[in-house]
């Protein structure tokens, strides 16, 4: 998550462009066979339900978890109209 290579790092966008270098689902032996899928569902299921909302937001998110692996929440609850 560096600013230096990609643009607000912090933001899930799923219009980024590919980065070099970039490791979210892992790299050569290591890359996870369900990428192809995890992408897929997100460009489908978000648009789904963002036309179905008139109101998503974060009502209460947990702390950062340690992690050398995958940064993630603990806990992130939303409130959905």
């Amino acid at each position: 998550r560096d600013p230096a290579h990609v643009e607000a790092p912090d933001e899930f966008r799923l219009d980024r462009p590919t980065i070099k270098g970039h490791l979210t689902f892992g790299k050569g032996v290591h890359f996870c066979l369900g990428a192809p899928l995890a992408r897929l569902e997100a460009m489908t299921v978000l648009p789904m339900l963002l036309e179905r909302t008139t109101r998503l937001e974060a009502a209460e998110v947990g702390p950062w978890l340690p992690s050398v692996l995958a940064r993630r929440y603990e806990y992130l609850e939303l409130a959905v109209e």
